[in-house]
């Protein structure tokens, strides 16, 4: 048995970023290698302008690795108006989670809910309901170039002027 510990995989130590609110942080180790890969955390939301992105991930299934369980999974988002859109979501198989977009070019400022319904062994688990304000920024930037150039010429009159010449 002791043996087993004679031969060194990688002759270095690994450190692994742990969120201290997961209960579970999996990681993708190879023997030999130093990089490794840790699945990252579900963001949920993401707001961009014109563009809700979205992750999902069945913590109870994830914990288990049974998420192969999961048959199908959508977002459903409704606008303070009541329109709804239904989003189907992909599986990411490398960080194990879903994800979705509601992309609309003219998204109107407003409040927004939204919520999973997910599809597990042929039933139907809804996730609790979720609201968000979406605001359009109205950013402006002014910037302006002074014309001025410094020569070496002007940099050596401007440090002799300060005292700093010998």
């Amino acid at each position: 048995m002791k043996d087993n510990w004679a031969q060194v995989d990688v002759d270095s130590d690994r450190y692994i970023e742990v969120d201290p609110n997961a209960m579970v942080t999996k990681v993708v180790v190879t023997s030999g290698q130093l990089d490794m890969f840790v699945v990252p955390q579900v963001k949920e939301l993401e707001i961009n302008p014109g563009r809700f992105d979205f992750e999902f991930r069945d913590t109870d299934l994830y914990n288990k690795d049974s998420q192969e369980n999961v048959e199908s999974v959508k977002v459903v988002v409704t606008y303070e108006d009541g329109t709804v859109k239904e989003v189907p979501m992909e599986y990411d198989s490398k960080n194990e989670y879903f994800t979705g977009s509601y992309l609309n070019d003219n998204m109107e400022e407003g409040t927004y809910s939204y919520k999973f319904v997910e599809v597990v062994d042929g039933e139907e688990k809804v996730s609790e309901e979720k609201t968000f304000e979406y605001k359009v920024r109205d950013i402006s930037v002014k910037a302006s170039v002074d014309p001025y150039n410094v020569t070496s010429k002007d940099n050596a009159e401007e440090i002799f002027r300060q005292g700093f010449a010998a």
